[in-house]
């Protein structure tokens, strides 16, 4: 499995962390400080679960939301065929149907104001049941009740809306995460820049770069751009 480019640059954060730490504690560039640099590179794993976490949450509400609409979807077209066989002719009800399959299920409104319609056609054909003499059983499909489909067409605005309110969370944890390593990775260079000025080839801080890993397996200064 590909590794994040955010856990790329947390590896080299916590390189140089321990470099810093070492060797030259004190070592500062203006805003750049040893406990400044450490708040980030600590930050950075929290921010990537928490970004795990919200993707999680996503493809939940995505996955409650698709079953719900692949249900309603279904019956959209069972009840109206059922209605076929249960309406005589000259039904006026028959009207009811054509409204029905005026509106194709091609998306998530279209299903929901499809199913409305079913529901709607469902509770007269039910009602005038309940009045004939002798009683008519309602009508069910498969097993299904009316119950059962109303409290599907009803679900389904709340649970779209709550992938959409997933999907903003994703993007804010995500922005978060993306700030975040940007800053990281920027003063992980920084530090790199600083750190080879400050001390050069030969000396015990200067031969410690050795031990930061760059984008290209080098030592360079070089990270990968932050997506």
């Amino acid at each position: 499995m590909a590794i994040s480019i955010w856990q790329q640059i947390l590896s080299r954060g916590q390189q140089t962390l321990a470099v810093w730490q070492q060797h030259a504690p004190g070592f500062a560039l203006r805003n750049l400080t040893l406990a400044s640099h450490t708040a980030d590179v600590t930050a950075l794993a929290p921010a990537g679960q928490a970004a795990e976490d919200a993707q999680e949450g996503v493809d939940n509400a995505r996955e409650d939301r698709d079953a719900t609409l692949a249900a309603v979807s279904g019956m959209n077209t069972r009840l109206p065929r059922k209605m076929d066989g249960e309406l005589l002719p000259d039904d006026p009800f028959h009207a009811d149907l054509e409204d029905i399959r005026r509106v194709s299920s091609v998306s998530g409104p279209a299903t929901l104001e499809r199913g409305q319609k079913v529901v709607a056609l469902w509770k007269k054909v039910n009602a005038r049941n309940a009045a004939a003499s002798p009683v008519i059983p309602a009508v069910t499909v498969g097993g299904v009740t009316l119950a059962t489909f109303t409290a599907q067409v009803e679900s389904l605005p709340v649970k779209t809306q709550a992938v959409e309110d997933q999907e903003a969370a994703l993007r804010d944890v995500r922005g978060t995460l993306r700030a975040l390593a940007a800053r990281t990775d920027q003063n992980n260079k920084r530090w790199y820049a600083g750190w080879q000025g400050e001390f050069p080839a030969g000396t015990p801080e200067g031969d410690a770069l050795s031990q930061i890993t760059t984008s290209g397996g080098g030592h360079g200064g070089g990270n990968p751009p932050v997506g």
